[in-house]
C-alpha cells in the first residue's frame, strides 16, 4: 500500500572478484584489526629446573572473550550488546576483581593469562592468529632496537607473546553470549563442553564444569537471587557452539574447555548480528553474576594447590555491579562516558560501533577505539607496582619497557605484561617490497579469506517515502495552476503598480509587495513541483526556471536564478547563474550596459532548452516594453 518506502544505498565498493584478487589490486583490506592479551604476571618462558618463582609456573588457565561484533548496517549502530559486549563487560568486571587480590594470584600454581580477541564475528580471526603465533616459530628479519624487543618485519611491537608454550595451556574458560535472561526463569546459563575427546580430558572437563556450577549457587545464594549454570548436555549438540575456544581446539583436540552462553540449544538472542541486538536486552545483575562467577572459577582452576578456600573467595572476589552497568552502558550505549574519557580519550564515541573492521599495520600507539580502551584498562588492572609518569601514547613509556595504562586519574607508565596481538588471517603475510598483502602457499591455502572493499569517503543510507502515482499526477497539477494563477496575478499587479504609482521608489514598493505574493502563494508547491516535472521526466541537473522581474526607473532587471538539483528529493539551492557566453551576448542586446550583473561562464554547453528560454525571454521584455 502507499506510501511506498523506499532506501537508498550509496556504498560503492571499488574491489571485485575474490579477496585474492582485490588485495593484488590494493582495492580491498584483509577484515581484524587488534585483540588484546594480558597476564597478571610477566609472560616467560618456563623452566622445568626451577622449583620457584615465575618462571616454574606449571601451566596456564586463559580467560578469553571477544570484542567485536558485525551487522549488515554497521555505521554508528552495530553495539552487539549480547555478542558480544556482555561477555567482554563480565570479563572486564572480573579481572577488576581480581586486581585486588595480586599476592594470591602470584602465589598460584598456574598462570591466569586474559585473551580479549578482534575479527571473531569472521572466522575468529583474532583467536586464530593468536594460536596460529604462539605454535609456530616467529622469524623476525628486522628487529627493533631503540625502545622495544619488537620486530619491523613481519611487525610486532613486542614479541613476548613466543614465550607462551601452547602445550602449558591447561584450560580455556570463555566468555560468550551471557547477557539474557530467558523470560519468567530463572537466571541461567549453559557450560558447552566437547565431546570427542579422550577419557582424560573429558574427566577435567566434568570436574571444571561442576565447579563452575557450584560456584555458580555461591553466588546465587549470596545475591538472594535465582542464578544456575547447567551442562549443556542435550543430545543434539555435537559439543561447543561456533566460538574462540574452537582456534585451541584445532590447535589440541584434547584441551580441557568449556563455553558459558545464555542458551544451550538455540540462541536466546534473536537479533544475533544485527543492529538491533541493543542494551535493553541485556539484564546487568546476569551480567554482574557472571562476572563474579568468572573471577572465582579462573582463581580456583589456576589453584591445584588448595591455597584457596570459599570463605575467602566469598569475602574478597566480588564483581562491582554498579562497574558492569558502567560498563554496560558506555560499551553498548555512550562510549562518550567518563570511564572511558578517562582512560582512553581517543576511544570515546557518543555512537560506538563495535564492527570488526579491517587490519592495518600500525604502530601501538594509532590503535584506538574499543582496543584502546580494553588494552588501557587491563594494562592498569594487572600491573606491577604503582604509576609511575603520565603518557598519551604508548611511545612515552616504550623506553622503560613499559606500558601506557588508562585510570580514573588519567593515564600513566605501568608495569604490565599487556600487549596487542595482531588479528588477521593468519595465511597472509605482508609483503614489505610491494606493499601489499598475500597468500604465499596459495595452493595450500584452506578456510575463507575475509576482506573488506575500500570506499569512497562520502557513503551511507537514505530512506524517503513516494507516493502512489494518482497522487503524483494530481500534485503536478495542483502546482502547475497555483504557479500559473500566481504568475497572472504577479503580472497584473506589476502593471497596476506602473500605472497608479509614478515614482520610481513607490514602484518598487509596491512590486515587492506582488512579488511576495508569488512566492507565498507558489512556495508549498515549487519545489516539489520542479523535482517531480523537471527530474523525473526531462532528467535536467540545472535547469534554468524562474525570472524575477523589478522595475527601476522603468528599466527591466533580469535576474536568471538556478535550482540547483542535489538529488531527487534533496532540498533547493538558489544560486546566482554563471551565464554562458550566448546568453551574456543576448542580454547585452537586450539591456543597458550598466545592468550586466551577470559573469561569464566559459565552455556552456548549449541545448534546444535554452534557445526555447531566451525565446520566452525576448518575447517577455518586448511585451514589458509595450
Amino acid at each position: 500500500k502507499f506510501p511506498y518506502r523506499y532506501v537508498e544505498f550509496t556504498y560503492e565498493m571499488f574491489a571485485k572478484n575474490t579477496s585474492l584478487d582485490c588485495l593484488q589490486d590494493d582495492t580491498c583490506l584483509p577484515v581484524g584489526g587488534y585483540s588484546v592479551w594480558t597476564s597478571f604476571e610477566k609472560v616467560s618462558k618456563k623452566n622445568p629446573n626451577q622449583t620457584s618463582g615465575e618462571n616454574a609456573k606449571k601451566g596456564y588457565v586463559f580467560g578469553i572473550t571477544s570484542m567485536d561484533t558485525t551487522a549488515m548496517f554497521h555505521q554508528n549502530v552495530c553495539r552487539g550488546s549480547d555478542a558480544n559486549q556482555s561477555g567482554l563487560v563480565a570479563l572486564l568486571a572480573a579481572l577488576s576483581a581480581l586486581s585486588g587480590v595480586k599476592e594470591i594470584i602470584y602465589k598460584l600454581s598456574k598462570q591466569i593469562m586474559i585473551g580479549v580477541f578482534q575479527g571473531e564475528a569472521y572466522d575468529f580471526v583474532g583467536s586464530r592468529k593468536f594460536v596460529h603465533d604462539i605454535t609456530h616459530p616467529f622469524n623476525c628479519t628486522k628487529w627493533m632496537t631503540s625502545y622495544s624487543d619488537g620486530c619491523w618485519q613481519p611487525f610486532v611491537s613486542s614479541s613476548d607473546f613466543t614465550n607462551i608454550e601452547f602445550n602449558n595451556i591447561g584450560t580455556v574458560i570463555e566468555l560468550q553470549q551471557i547477557g539474557i535472561k530467558a523470560d519468567s526463569k530463572p537466571r541461567q546459563l549453559f557450560a558447552h563442553y566437547e565431546r570427542n575427546v579422550s577419557s582424560t580430558t573429558n574427566l577435567t572437563t566434568q570436574a571444571l564444569i561442576a565447579n563452575i556450577s557450584r560456584i555458580a549457587a555461591q553466588v546465587a545464594n549470596e545475591s538472594n537471587q535465582q542464578f544456575v549454570v547447567s551442562p549443556a548436555n542435550d543430545p543434539s549438540l555435537p559439543g561447543t557452539p561456533p566460538s574462540s575456544f574452537w582456534s585451541f581446539l584445532q590447535a589440541n583436540t584434547n584441551i580441557t574447555g568449556v563455553v558459558l552462553t545464555d542458551f544451550q540449544t538455540n540462541y536466546s538472542n534473536q537479533w544475533f548480528h544485527s543492529v538491533f541486538d541493543s542494551i535493553y536486552q541485556i539484564d546487568a545483575d546476569q551480567v554482574c553474576m557472571t562476572a563474579t562467577l568468572f573471577a572465582r572459577t579462573l582463581l580456583t582452576a589456576a589453584d591445584t594447590d588448595g591455597l584457596l578456600n570459599d570463605s575467602f573467595l566469598q569475602k574478597n572476589v566480588n564483581a562491582d555491579c554498579i562497574l558492569v552497568e558502567t560498563l554496560i552502558n558506555c560499551l553498548m550505549e555512550d562510549m562518550t562516558c567518563n570511564l572511558v574519557a578517562s582512560i582512553a580519550p581517543s576511544a570515546t564515541d557518543p555512537t560506538p560501533s563495535h564492527y570488526t573492521s579491517v587490519y592495518q599495520i600500525v604502530e601501538d600507539q594509532s590503535i584506538i577505539g574499543t582496543p584502546q580502551f580494553v588494552f588501557r584498562y587491563l594494562a592498569n588492572l594487572t600491573r606491577i607496582g604503582g604509576l609511575h609518569g603520565s603518557c598519551s601514547e604508548q611511545n612515552d613509556c616504550f623506553g622503560q619497557h613499559q606500558v601506557c595504562a588508562g585510570t580514573y586519574d588519567g593515564s600513566f607508565c605501568v608495569n604490565s605484561s599487556t600487549y596487542y596481538h595482531a588479528a588477521v588471517d593468519p595465511q597472509l603475510t605482508f609483503n614489505y617490497d610491494s606493499q601489499l598483502f598475500e597468500v604465499p602457499n596459495i595452493s595450500n591455502f584452506t578456510g575463507l579469506l575475509w576482506t573488506e572493499s575500500t570506499w569512497p569517503s562520502k557513503i551511507g543510507t537514505r530512506f524517503y517515502v513516494k507516493e502512489s502515482d494518482d497522487a503524483v499526477t494530481t500534485m503536478i497539477v495542483c502546482g502547475s495552476v497555483a504557479f500559473v494563477l500566481s504568475l497572472a496575478v504577479t503580472w497584473k499587479l506589476q502593471s497596476y503598480c506602473q500605472t497608479r504609482f509614478k515614482k520610481p521608489s513607490t514602484t518598487v514598493l509596491c512590486f515587492v509587495a506582488s512579488f511576495a505574493l508569488l512566492i507565498i502563494g507558489t512556495q508549498s508547491y515549487l519545489k516539489w513541483f520542479a523535482h517531480q516535472l523537471f527530474f523525473r521526466l526531462f532528467l535536467f541537473k540545472n535547469t534554468t526556471l524562474l525570472l524575477r522581474f523589478a522595475t527601476t526607473k522603468k528599466k527591466i532587471v533580469v535576474s536568471v536564478l538556478t535550482w540547483d538539483f542535489v538529488n531527487m528529493f534533496g532540498s533547493i539551492q538558489i544560486k546566482i547563474n554563471q551565464v554562458c557566453p550566448f546568453f551574456h551576448a543576448y542580454f547585452q542586446k537586450v539591456l543597458p550596459s550598466n545592468l550586466l550583473l551577470f559573469q561569464v561562464k566559459k565552455n556552456c554547453k548549449k541545448r534546444d532548452w535554452t534557445y526555447g528560454l531566451l525565446y520566452a525571454i525576448k518575447i517577455t521584455l518586448l511585451h514589458l516594453k509595450k
